[in-house]
């Protein structure tokens, strides 16, 4: 039978959900059309959606083995291995594909970014997000709008993280936030744009950004009189 027929085949088993005749079916057919990538694929992702991540990803090894300019396998195993919570596993993928395909760049970043976000920044878990946005930030070949979207959530997950630490408004408490809401300032000066595309307005904000280095600067001076 053509390559073709059982691809066909392959991918309606899936679009139907019956995983198991999909898995099947893909490795009867890869024992003698093993150099088929787009099999390979179409096995990945039944193994995927059938939970089975570390075989999905051997899977899409393959892939790049038989085809290694394949434009999405890399990015695919990023974004299921964050999936899996293999987070340095998954950056590592991720920083790969913005490294070896520019155009891509932004998607591999996205993966990052999102995840920062949601299980991070939305959970007010702003040490999580901080680590992500960091993370996400160091991809190579970024758009300046993809920088300016990933700075303002870091620069923002710093500024809150501070905020909640900076509470006793002791000499401590100041020694410590204070570089942090600098940093916040740093990192959120130049995200105007983005702001406002998420309803801030980024003059107050850093304005409370400001207000608050102040306060930090008063407490370890008072400290040190």
């Amino acid at each position: 039978m053509p390559a073709g027929r059982l691809r066909n085949i392959i991918a309606a088993y899936i679009q139907l959900e019956e995983l198991d005749n999909a898995i099947a079916m893909s490795e009867r057919v890869l024992e003698t059309h093993g150099q088929e990538d787009q099999i390979w694929n179409l096995y990945a992702s039944a193994l995927h959606q059938s939970g089975r991540i570390e075989g999905a990803i051997a899977a899409l090894d393959r892939v790049l083995e038989v085809n290694p300019g394949h434009p999405n396998a890399r990015l695919r195993q990023g974004m299921w291995l964050v999936e899996a919570n293999h987070f340095e596993d998954a950056v590592a993928r991720l920083r790969e594909v913005a490294a070896n395909n520019p155009a891509q760049a932004d998607r591999a970043a996205a993966v990052i970014f999102n995840e920062a976000h949601t299980n991070g920044y939305q959970q007010r878990d702003f040490e999580y997000s901080i680590t992500g946005m960091a993370t996400a930030s160091r991809l190579p070949n970024l758009s300046d709008g993809m920088i300016r979207q990933i700075d303002f959530w870091h620069g923002f997950s710093i500024y809150q993280a501070a905020n909640l630490e900076q509470e006793p408004m002791t000499l401590a408490s100041a020694n410590a936030t204070l570089p942090k809401f600098q940093e916040a300032l740093r990192l959120l000066a130049d995200t105007g744009e983005y702001a406002a595309s998420v309803n801030v307005v980024l003059a107050q904000l850093l304005e409370n950004v400001g207000q608050f280095i102040e306060t930090q600067e008063a407490l370890i001076r008072r400290g040190r009189d």
